[in-house]
């Protein structure tokens, strides 16, 4: 049993996190900010509000399809940015802070700004 190794490798997690995070904002640092929706299945509260530059797709549960969400979006709202240019991406679990939190800021990072 390992439980003194627990911490520790929770420490390395985080700050694994914390280094892609740091890099992938050093990456994208003077860039021109974009204007991102976020998008969660069930959600009722959709208008064409704010015109967003990038659709970002939130999936928790098995067989959601985040893709098909993202483009049943956007022949809805088609005078979104988004919708125009199809920019979106979609992330589960990591759009929140937690183990997978740095994998969403890359995928954001990529598809906001290439």
């Amino acid at each position: 049993m390992r439980i003194f190794d627990v911490p520790r490798e929770a420490v390395d997690l985080v700050d694994a996190a914390r280094e892609r995070v740091a890099a992938t904002t050093a990456k994208v640092a003077g860039k021109d900010p974009k204007s991102v929706l976020i998008v969660l299945p069930g959600m009722s509260m959709m208008n064409s509000n704010g015109l967003p530059d990038v659709l970002v797709v939130g999936v928790y549960q098995a067989g959601e399809d985040g893709r098909a969400m993202a483009e049943e979006l956007f022949a809805k709202f088609p005078a979104w940015e988004a919708s125009r240019t199809r920019t979106g991406v979609t992330v589960s679990d990591s759009l929140y802070l937690g183990p997978l939190n740095a994998v969403a800021v890359e995928k954001l990072a990529a598809a906001i700004h290439g």
